[in-house]
């Protein structure tokens, strides 16, 4: 079965990012696998929230599926383009294609679809459990995808990490000054 196969794939990338995620896949192929990927956790996390919760959760969780499938992919291709400029062109670091940047990045979020409904769970049981749950999946994810960009850019761990932080360094930094501008303007400074 084809979609046993890709989730099969997605799953060792997840447990062994070193030694599963060097294939680079053109960007359709890496879509398609995002995708068949993707379909069971939410799936799952669709039927739970809705069993557990039903009436508006439950729609709303199913809405949340759509969007995941519409606006997560854009996402990844936004941000593996971010990636990928930074590290090719910024740093001059990335020796690879843009395919094997947005390759990176799908597995990289694997590990937060594949548990998506788990940390879901967790949440709704208990809201600190379910995000210091959430704090290590994201981590793991990192580490997934500093290592995919690893394999597939040719640099090194260190080189991939730095490329992969500057630009959520970059937000911090912007959104800490528009708060600070926002907050300095309601006091009257």
């Amino acid at each position: 079965m084809i979609i046993v196969d890709d989730i099969k794939k997605g799953v060792n990338a997840i447990l062994h990012p070193d030694k599963n995620t060097g294939t680079t896949m053109s960007l359709g192929a890496a879509a398609v696998m995002y995708y068949k990927f993707a379909f069971l956790p939410f799936l799952v996390l669709s039927i739970v929230v809705d069993l557990v919760l039903g009436g508006f959760l439950g729609a709303i969780s199913a809405g949340g599926t759509l969007v995941q499938y519409i606006l997560y992919p854009i996402g990844l291709l936004i941000g593996a383009g971010i990636f990928f400029f930074i590290g090719k062109y910024l740093f001059r670091w990335f020796r690879g294609t843009f395919s094997g940047a947005f390759t990176a990045t799908v597995y990289g979020a694997f590990p937060s679809l594949l548990l998506a409904w788990v940390v879901s769970a967790i949440v709704y049981a208990s809201a600190p459990v379910g995000a210091v749950i959430g704090l290590i999946v994201d981590l793991w994810a990192l580490y997934v995808m500093v290592v995919a960009f690893s394999q597939q850019q040719k640099c090194t761990k260190l080189q991939s990490l730095i490329v992969v932080l500057v630009p959520v360094i970059i937000v911090a930094i912007i959104a800490f000054l528009v708060l600070g501008s926002v907050a300095l303007s309601a006091t009257g400074l």
